[in-house]
C-alpha cells in the first residue's frame, strides 16, 4: 500500500517512563524524547525549555583577531563591506551584519553577488570593484572559506579581510581571520551562515562589556533574522540553534521589521509563525530574488524601515516567486521525464538540460531526491559550461561524493546534503559516471529505500489534546528535530472518501475504539485500496489540533498507510508440521521436570505495569516491543498469542529480530537452542517449566491471565530479578483463557478423543496419534503428552464405557484422577477470573 517501509529505532523504556513521569507528560512524548537520544530529565528539560545561555563566541578560532580587526575598523571609521550570498542565509546574514555594525556607528556597505554573472562566493570582478573605491575591511558572510585565491587577491589589493562561513572548508584556510564553527573547538558546529555572523557580533559586544554566555540586548531584536536563516538553510534545530529559532520566531511574530511584516502579509501570515511557515512561505519568496535575478531586492526588504517601500518590495518578490514556480515546474517536469527514461535507476541521478534555468535547479533536485530517494544533481548547460546544484538523501554525503569527482570539476562547494558545482559540458559524462560509481559504493539497498521513521506507537486513549500540548513543547520542528511521526498499529479507517478534486483523503481514524478526524494530503488515490483491504492496517500520522466553530479537537494528518499480510496458520507454530513437537510416545512429566512453580499453592501479588482492563493493550505491547532489549510474551495459547501479535502489529518493522516460540507441546522436545535476542512467545506451561529462558529478558508481557499460583510467583521472581512485567489483558482474554483451560487442565476433551480412537481399534501410541490427528482436523489444536497421559489414566480407572440411550458414556465416578483434575480445573478457573 505504501512504497516506503516503517523504520522504528530502539529506545530505553525505563528512560521513557522516567521522562514521562518526571515532566508529567504523556508516555508517547516520553518515548519520543527517549528515542531521540535524551537520557535524563536534565537533558530533556533543557531541550523543551531552552535557556538564553549560549556558548562563548571566543571559543571560535580566530575570534580575537577578527574582533580586533572589525573593532579597529569601526573606531577608525573605516569603510566596511559586508559580502554575502544570494540565498536567504546569505541575504539575512548581510542584513544582520549591516544593521548591527551600523548601530555601532560603522560605515557599512553591502555586496551580494549575482548568481548568473558572478556565481557563488568571492568573485574577481567584485573584489576589483570594491578595491577601486578605496581602503576597506571586507567581511564575508555565508561564504569565503573555500575562496583562498580570492582572499589573497583582496589582500594584495589592499583590503583587510575577515571570513565568516559555515560551508565545509578545504584542506587549507584563507590567510585571514576565519570564523567557522567547524574549525577549532567550538561546541556547536551546525550554525548557519547568519548564526556565524551573529557570533562575531556577539564577540564585538563582549569586547564592549556584554556578557559572554547570553545574547546581548542589542542583538536580541535581530534574532528574527537568525531564525529566518537557520530555518531556511535547513541546519539542525538543536542546541544553540533551538534557542535562536524559538526566540526568533516569537520576535518575528511582533513584526517589528517592516520588511518581514510586509512579506508575511504577502504570504497570508499573521501572529507568531511556525518554523514550517518560514520554510515554505517566507523563505521561498526571499530566495526567489536570487534565483531569478537580483538578490538585492530581498536584502533591501530586510533592511528597510519604510513600510511603503517594504510593501512595494514585497509585491515585487511575490511576482518574482510566481515566475520562479512556473519556471521551476517546467524544469522539474523535464527532469522527471529524463529520469523515467533511464530504466534502472542509478545510485545517483545526474541530469542536464540546455535551456534549464540555473536558479531553480536546487529546488528541482530536492524534489527528485525526495521522489526517487537518490542523491540528485541537475545542471544547466550554456556556452560549453555546465553549472548546477545537487541535493542528497540522509544516507549519503553529497559533498564527499562530489569531492571524489574533483578531476572533472572546475569549481564546487557545499555540505553533506547540498552542493553547487561547475564543469565543462565535455566532462558531464565522466562526472556522471564517477558520481554514480561513488554513490553505488557508499549506499546500501536500505539507504535508497524510502523509510517512514516512527517516533512512537500510540494507543487510542493517548490521542488527546494533552498529548498535542506536550508535543508542541518540542517545537520548533525542522532539520534535526523533525515533526513527530506517530504510528497507530492495527487501526481502522471509517467513512473513507476523497476530496472533491480527488487529491486528498478524508476519514475517521479509529485506534483502540477511539475516533479522531483524519486527513491525508496527496493520498486520494488510496481511497479504494484502503476501503477494500482485508489486511491489518497501520497508519502513520502527525497529531494536530483542529479548531472548528470554537471547538478544539484532535486531528490525525496521515502521512503513510501500511498493511501487514496474514502469515497464515502455518506461520503461527503448534501445527502438526512443527519439527520441535515432543514425541507422543514420551511418558508423563516427572516431579523433577514439573518444577517448583507447579507445586505453589499461594498466589503472589501482581507487581509491575498494570494495563488490565484498559483500552489499547495490543498497542501498548507494540510500544514495548519497539523498545530496546530482549522481550518475552506469556499467553495461554502460543498460536492464539502469535496470531494476535502478527495480525495486529508490524513485528518486523518494530525491530523484532526474529520470533521464537515454546509451548506446552515442545518444552521438552528437540529444541536445540533459544537465541535470546528476538521475541520469545511462551504459554504458561512452558513458562513455568522452562523459567530459565525468561531470565535476563528486559520485558515480560503477560497477554493472558495467570491461572495457577505458580504463574504469579514466577512473575514476581522475574520482577525482583530486574524484568519489567506488563499485564496487558482484560475480560476478553480471561474468557479465552477459561475456554482454553478445558483443554489444558480438564481431562474430558482428550478422554473423548482417545475414546474415539479406541473405538476405531487404535490404542497406545497409535491411539495417541489418531486422537491428535482428529483434534487437529476438527478443532485445529493438538494435545500435549501430559494431557494424553492424564486422559489415558482416567479411562483406565473408569474401566471403559457403558451404553446409555444408544450413546457411549464414560463413567468417571470411580476415577480419583478425574476428581483431582476437575478440582484443579475449577481452582484455575476461579484464579483466572480474579486475576
Amino acid at each position: 500500500m505504501n512504497s516506503s517501509h516503517i523504520c522504528v529505532e530502539p529506545f530505553s523504556w525505563k528512560v521513557a517512563e522516567t521522562l514521562a513521569e518526571g515532566m508529567n507528560i504523556p508516555l508517547p512524548v516520553g518515548i519520543v524524547l527517549a528515542r531521540r537520544g535524551f537520557s535524563s530529565l536534565e537533558q530533556a528539560k533543557a531541550f523543551l525549555s531552552p535557556g538564553h545561555k549560549v556558548p562563548d563566541p571566543f571559543l571560535l578560532r580566530d575570534m580575537e583577531a577578527a574582533v580586533a580587526c572589525v573593532g579597529h575598523a569601526v573606531e577608525e571609521g573605516k569603510r566596511i563591506v559586508v559580502y554575502g550570498d544570494y540565498d536567504v542565509d546569505g541575504i539575512a546574514a548581510t542584513a544582520l551584519m549591516a544593521r548591527a555594525l551600523g548601530a555601532l556607528g560603522a560605515h557599512v556597505q553591502t555586496y551580494l553577488p549575482n548568481r548568473f554573472e558572478e556565481g557563488y562566493g568571492l568573485s574577481e570582478s567584485a573584489i576589483e570593484s570594491i578595491a577601486q573605491q578605496g581602503d576597506a575591511l571586507l567581511i564575508t558572510v555565508d561564504c569565503g572559506v573555500s575562496d583562498l585565491e580570492a582572499v589573497a587577491q583582496a589582500k594584495s589589493a589592499g583590503l583587510d579581510v575577515v571570513v565568516t562561513d559555515h560551508h565545509r572548508p578545504g584542506e587549507s584556510l584563507p590567510d585571514c581571520p576565519v570564523i567557522h564553527p567547524g574549525v577549532g573547538e567550538y561546541p556547536e558546529t551546525a550554525l548557519c551562515g547568519t548564526g556565524v555572523a551573529f557570533k562575531l557580533l556577539h564577540a564585538l559586544l563582549i569586547a564592549k562589556g556584554a556578557e559572554r554566555d547570553s545574547v546581548p540586548g542589542a542583538l536580541v531584536e535581530h534574532l528574527d533574522l537568525v531564525a529566518l536563516a537557520t530555518i531556511a538553510d535547513v541546519v539542525p534545530l538543536l542546541g544553540e540553534n533551538r534557542y535562536y529559532v524559538r526566540e526568533g520566531l516569537k520576535r518575528m511574530g511582533w513584526w517589528k521589521k517592516p520588511g518581514l511584516q510586509a512579506l508575511a502579509l504577502s504570504a497570508g501570515l499573521s501572529g507568531v509563525p511556525q518554523a514550517r511557515d518560514v520554510a515554505f512561505r517566507l523563505a521561498p519568496r526571499l530566495n526567489a530574488a536570487g534565483r531569478m535575478d537580483d538578490p538585492g531586492v530581498a536584502l533591501r526588504l530586510l533592511m528597510t524601515e519604510n513600510k511603503k517601500e517594504a510593501s512595494r518590495l514585497s509585491a515585487d518578490l511575490e511576482e518574482t516567486n510566481r515566475l520562479r514556480r512556473e519556471v521551476g515546474d517546467r524544469v522539474l517536469q523535464e527532469a522527471l521525464t529524463q529520469t523515467k527514461s533511464l530504466g534502472d535507476l542509478p545510485a545517483a541521478i545526474v541530469l542536464w538540460g540546455e535551456d534549464w534555468h540555473r536558479g531553480v535547479l536546487g529546488i528541482a533536485a530536492a524534489r527528485l531526491a525526495e521522489e526517487y530517494n537518490r542523491p540528485t544533481v541537475l545542471l544547466a548547460c550554456a556556452d560549453g559550461v555546465a553549472r548546477g546544484s545537487g541535493r542528497s538523501i540522509p544516507g549519503y554525503d553529497l559533498f564527499a561524493g562530489i569531492s571524489s569527482c574533483e578531476r572533472w570539476l572546475q569549481r564546487f562547494g557545499g555540505h553533506k546534503q547540498a552542493a553547487g558545482l561547475t564543469l565543462s559540458t565535455g566532462s558531464l559524462a565522466g562526472f556522471s559516471e564517477a558520481l554514480e560509481q561513488h554513490a553505488a559504493e557508499q549506499l546500501r539497498t536500505i539507504d535508497v529505500t524510502p523509510r517512514y521513521k516512527v517516533d512512537a506507537l500510540v494507543r487510542g486513549e493517548e490521542l488527546t489534546l494533552e498529548t498535542i500540548d506536550a508535543l508542541r513543547m518540542m517545537e520548533p520542528f525542522g532539520e534535526g528535530n523533525e515533526p513527530v511521526r506517530l504510528l497507530a498499529a492495527g487501526a481502522e479507517l471509517e467513512r473513507v472518501e476523497a476530496t472533491k478534486r480527488g487529491d486528498h483523503l478524508r476519514a475517521t481514524l479509529v485506534v483502540d475504539g477511539v475516533r479522531s478526524k483524519a486527513v491525508g494530503f496527496g493520498l486520494g488515490d488510496k481511497v479504494k485500496e484502503v476501503s477494500g483491504s482485508k489486511e491489518s492496517l497501520h497508519v502513520g500520522f502527525t497529531l494536530e489540533a483542529d479548531e472548528w466553530r470554537g471547538e478544539t479537537r484532535t486531528q490525525a494528518k496521515i502521512n503513510a498507510l501500511f498493511t501487514t499480510p496474514d502469515v497464515g496458520e502455518d506461520g503461527l507454530g503448534c501445527s502438526p508440521g512443527c519439527a520441535y513437537l515432543s514425541p507422543l510416545n514420551m511418558g508423563g512429566t516427572c516431579a523433577d521436570c514439573s518444577g517448583k512453580y507447579e507445586a505453589m499453592t499461594e498466589a503472589a501479588p501482581l507487581g509491575g505495569r498494570d494495563l488490565r482492563d484498559t483500552r489499547g493493550r495490543l498497542s501498548r505491547i507494540g510500544q514495548i516491543l519497539s523498545s530496546s532489549g530482549s522481550n518475552a510474551v506469556i499467553c495461554a495459547s502460543v498460536p492464539d498469542g502469535m496470531r494476535a501479535l502478527a495480525r495486529g502489529l508490524p513485528l518486523r518493522e518494530l525491530g523484532i529480530n526474529g520470533v521464537e516460540c515454546m509451548s506446552r507441546l515442545c518444552w521438552r522436545g528437540p529444541i536445540t537452542q533459544i537465541q535470546g535476542t528476538g521475541l520469545l512467545v511462551m504459554d504458561w506451561t512452558a513458562a513455568i517449566r522452562r523459567a530459565e529462558l525468561l531470565e535476563g529478558r528486559e520485558h515480560v508481557i503477560v497477554m493472558d491471565p495467570p491461572y495457577l499460583p505458580g504463574h504469579t510467583v514466577l512473575l514476581e521472581d522475574l520482577r525482583k530479578n530486574g524484568a519489567l512485567t506488563h499485564y496487558c489483558y482484560g475480560d476478553r482474554e480471561r474468557k479465552r483463557t477459561r475456554a482454553e483451560l478445558k483443554v489444558l487442565i480438564h481431562p474430558r476433551y482428550w478422554m473423548v478423543a482417545l475414546y474415539r480412537a479406541g473405538q476405531a481399534g487404535m490404542s497406545g501410541l497409535e491411539g495417541r496419534i489418531e486422537a491428535s490427528r482428529m483434534a487437529w482436523d476438527i478443532h485445529g489444536r493438538l494435545p500435549s503428552v501430559e494431557e494424553l497421559v492424564v486422559a489415558e489414566r482416567v479411562l483406565e480407572e473408569c474401566g471403559g464405557s457403558r451404553r446409555n440411550g444408544g450413546e457411549d458414556r464414560i463413567d468417571v465416578g470411580g476415577s480419583a484422577t478425574y476428581v483431582r483434575a476437575t478440582k484443579a480445573f475449577e481452582e484455575a478457573t476461579r484464579l483466572c477470573r480474579s486475576m
